[in-house]
């Protein structure tokens, strides 16, 4: 289940919020269309009836007005190049039907924790919105896996980062050195957010209360411990303790250096 930590006031970053020209299809950095995500949840509701008239029935049945054609239309059975874009009145049908949480077919599910209108709210920004965070330092690989931080070079604390996201308390972190290639190169950019909601397989910045920093892939989530795992797979999985971190940060990037705003 997605869950964030409490985050302390003094963490806290700035953001600024603009308008440009983005692909209004596109869903977060992962560059998921929201179109795509639909059809593939609606081809495993299709299977776990067997065919698209069984469906169709059942949604009938159901007292829901959604029959085989446009069913049909809608998974591109007859010609998949004229497959019909599902709408978002069709969306909350079959969500309604299928005893989903309202709006949570247009989330990737490895996003959905147990409040969908969060994370909508998060990840899903209006057309032609994103986010610009300030680059607030500099990070490389570090012995055992954790990160070395860097002093800021001159000019870093000019630059913003763009990311699709909400978080007013996003910030970004310029990679230095190859240590955590191919993943992250050098020179690229990465944006940590520390109010979005992880999960497992996702990439996060973690915060220990020692100080020390880590960029890892979250992994077995017990009672009292993350695993985290490597980027680069140069070293074993590490267990840590949830009393020994501070925070965990959704990890989005990476991000090509010509992208990066100058304010």
């Amino acid at each position: 289940m997605s869950r964030t930590l409490p985050l302390r006031l003094s963490q806290c970053k700035p953001f600024i919020v603009s308008s440009i020209y983005l692909n209004s299809k596109k869903w977060g950095n992962e560059g998921m269309d929201v179109y795509h995500l639909r059809h593939t949840r609606l081809m495993a509701l299709v299977a776990k009836h067997g065919k698209a008239v069984h469906l169709a029935e059942a949604m009938m049945a159901a007292g829901l007005k959604m029959n085989e054609q446009r069913i049909s239309q809608l998974l591109g059975n007859k010609n998949p190049s004229k497959r019909k874009n599902m709408g978002g009145k069709a969306a909350r049908q079959f969500e309604k039907f299928a005893g989903d949480p309202a709006g949570s077919w247009d989330i990737p599910m490895d996003y959905i924790g147990s409040n969908v209108e969060e994370a909508a709210s998060n990840y899903f920004l209006d057309p032609g919105q994103y986010s610009l965070a300030p680059v607030v330092g500099r990070v490389k690989g570090g012995p055992y896996g954790y990160l070395e931080e860097e002093p800021m070079a001159v000019g870093d604390g000019e630059l913003r980062v763009p990311y699709r996201g909400r978080d007013p308390n996003a910030f970004g972190l310029r990679v230095i050195g190859d240590s955590m290639s191919p993943r992250y190169n050098h020179g690229e950019y990465i944006v940590a957010c520390p109010n979005l909601p992880y999960a497992p397989g996702k990439y996060v910045f973690v915060s220990l209360v020692d100080g020390s920093k880590l960029l890892k892939k979250l992994g077995i989530e017990t009672e009292d411990s993350f695993e985290l795992l490597s980027v680069n797979n140069g070293y074993k999985p590490m267990t840590v303790l949830k009393e020994e971190i501070e925070r965990i940060c959704v990890v989005q990037g990476p991000f090509d250096p010509d992208d990066i705003h100058q304010r």
